[in-house]
């Protein structure tokens, strides 16, 4: 149980393991991320955020803490702070500051992100189920719903959610026809 809880936190958040470190992308039309961080120990992350989207291109040095982590039997939550300062491509300051939070067992999934950024604001919901309960060591699977409210830009996205071992690959397709594809790996 230890192991698959440990498991979890490397695929999901916004710090993982001491000395370890992250590729993330995130696809939506309307918004493109992609990270690379390095968790310095296992509280704080350190990192480079490029943000693309119809309005704005920002470039960020990145900043994440985990605020708090509650432990339960079979399950987990965690709180995150994410802080952001870089630049846009006009080279006018850009920020962003936001707050995730999550909690999951070995069969459900519960997360909330909301970040404020220079020019926009970021609201994204999920929630999703495991099938069928795996090991670390299989091919996990989670079918999963997300909410996202980004400036104009509202999507209902079902999605399924695979990882095996350091690497996971989300991929959707929302009800107003917008294609997500969300990719991590660990190493």
């Amino acid at each position: 149980m230890i192991l698959f809880l440990l498991s979890l936190n490397v695929l999901a958040h916004p710090v993982i393991f001491q000395d370890g470190k992250e590729i993330m992308t995130n696809y939506q039309p309307f918004l493109q991320e992609y990270n690379f961080m390095y968790s310095v120990n296992s509280k704080n992350s350190l990192g480079f955020k490029q943000m693309n989207t119809k309005d704005e291109k920002m470039s960020l040095l990145t900043y994440n803490h985990l605020f708090k982590r509650f432990n339960g039997n079979d399950s987990q939550g965690n709180i995150y702070l994410l802080t952001g300062m870089g630049s846009n491509e006009d080279s006018q300051f850009s920020y962003n500051l936001g707050l995730e939070a999550d909690w999951e067992s070995r069969r459900i999934y519960v997360s909330g992100k909301t970040v404020n950024m220079s020019h926009n604001n970021l609201l994204r919901l999920r929630t999703g189920f495991a099938p069928y309960k795996a090991s670390f060591e299989d091919l996990n699977m989670w079918l999963m719903v997300e909410y996202t409210s980004f400036g104009k830009n509202n999507e209902v996205t079902p999605f399924v959610r695979l990882y095996y071992d350091f690497l996971l690959i989300e991929v959707g397709y929302g009800l107003n026809k917008n294609f997500m594809l969300n990719t991590m790996f660990h190493f």
